[in-house]
Parts: C-alpha cells; sequence; structure tokens
C-alpha cells in the first residue's frame, strides 16, 4: 500500500492547491493510501525568509506560529478519529501521522526545529531546503537564477 509523509493543505499553506486538511486527509484515503503525514511548513521566524505568498498575504512571522499551532490541533483532530475508526475496527482508516516540513536557514535553525518538535510533541519531521544563502531558490526560475 502507497504511504507518504509530505503533504500540504490550502487551508494551512499558501502555495498549496486543493482544500482543507480534512480533504488531503480522504484525497489520500481515495488514492488508497495505508499511511499518511500531515506535514505543513514549520514557520519562519525571520521577516526575510518569508515565502513570496505569504508576503503577499500581509503575513508575520507571529501569523505563522499560529497557523501552525492551528494546524497541528486540527491534524491532531484528524488522527484522533481515525484512530477512533482503527479501534471500532473499520477497514477504512489511515495511519496518520502529524509532523512539519522543516528548513535549514542558518545557525539557529536546528534550535528552532527541535523546540517545535517538542513544543507540538511531533510524530516526525520532515527536511527541505528552499533557502539558499537567505534567498528562496524554488518559487521561481528568477529566484533560483539568482543564485
Amino acid at each position: 500500500m502507497p504511504f507518504s509523509y509530505h503533504s500540504h493543505s490550502a487551508q494551512f499553506c499558501k502555495h498549496a492547491s486543493g482544500g482543507s486538511l480534512s480533504d488531503v486527509v480522504e484525497a489520500a484515503r481515495s488514492a488508497g493510501y495505508s499511511h499518511f503525514g500531515l506535514s505543513e511548513h514549520m514557520p519562519r521566524l525571520r521577516h526575510d525568509l518569508l515565502y513570496p505568498e505569504e508576503i503577499e498575504a500581509g503575513m508575520s512571522c507571529q501569523d505563522l506560529v499560529a497557523q501552525f499551532d492551528e494546524f497541528v490541533l486540527e491534524a491532531r483532530r484528524l488522527q484522533a478519529q481515525e484512530e477512533a475508526k482503527q479501534t471500532e475496527g473499520s477497514a477504512d482508516c489511515l495511519q496518520l501521522l502529524v509532523g512539519a516540513e522543516t528548513e535549514y536557514t542558518g545557525k539557529d535553525s536546528i534550535r528552532e526545529i527541535l523546540e517545535l518538535r517538542g513544543k507540538h510533541n511531533l510524530d516526525y519531521i520532515v527536511g527541505s531546503l528552499h533557502h539558499v544563502r537567505g534567498k528562496p531558490i524554488d518559487f521561481s526560475k528568477q529566484s533560483f537564477e539568482q543564485l
């Protein structure tokens, strides 16, 4: 059975397509996944690391922290629903894990990742690299070529 531990929902990620986190879970179920990880982006704590769509939306670092907190609450709610289905013996349940897509952006990143993981008791983390030398690299061809 297929599995994935990297996902985003339009509910908590400005560049994601689709709908709510619940919609993402239902799409994973429909696709036949047995295990699925819910992993929104960790909040970046410096304004210069915000993604272009977050800047356009007028978001702050504090907004990202609050958004991630909301994501974890909703993800844990969905995880509990799936665990209840499993307890009831339903064959139509997913093994859901709650995590974060992390990012190494500088010397404070490891501390920030560990603090986030501890604060939310995350089941796992996914590593990624969206910034090099403080510049976003995967939002457009132009941003990549600036390196």
